[in-house]
């Protein structure tokens, strides 16, 4: 369902509703076997004018930390620059596509 929510506000450009979807993924996502892309979410979600609230409301800090060890300083470097020059629009189709593979998965576990 939320893939398809997300879909719908990139369609229309309603940009606080997708920002607004995408901010509690990062705590979430690392759980799912797809760190880089929570390091990529922390970056675009950190291009909001009300960051440093969002960060403190999603705990960004302390995900920040275990994302390094877990990735290591330098890639998570990497991936939260990339997320800096992300547009919203394109990290929420990439959230989208991440959402469809990990669905379709669960549709051929047994």
């Amino acid at each position: 369902m939320m893939g398809a929510d997300l879909q719908r506000h990139v369609r229309t450009g309603a940009w606080a509703y997708v920002y607004a979807s995408l901010e509690p993924l990062p705590r979430v996502l690392p759980e799912l076997g797809c760190p880089e892309l929570a390091a990529i979410l922390i970056g675009v979600c950190r291009q909001q004018s009300e960051a440093d609230l969002i960060s403190a409301r999603h705990g960004y800090s302390d995900l920040t930390t275990e994302l390094g060890h877990r990735l290591g300083p330098a890639q998570l470097a990497d991936l939260l620059e990339e997320g800096r020059n992300t547009t919203v629009a394109d990290a929420a189709r990439h959230v989208i596509e991440v959402i469809d593979d990990l669905l379709a998965g669960d549709e051929t576990s047994p």
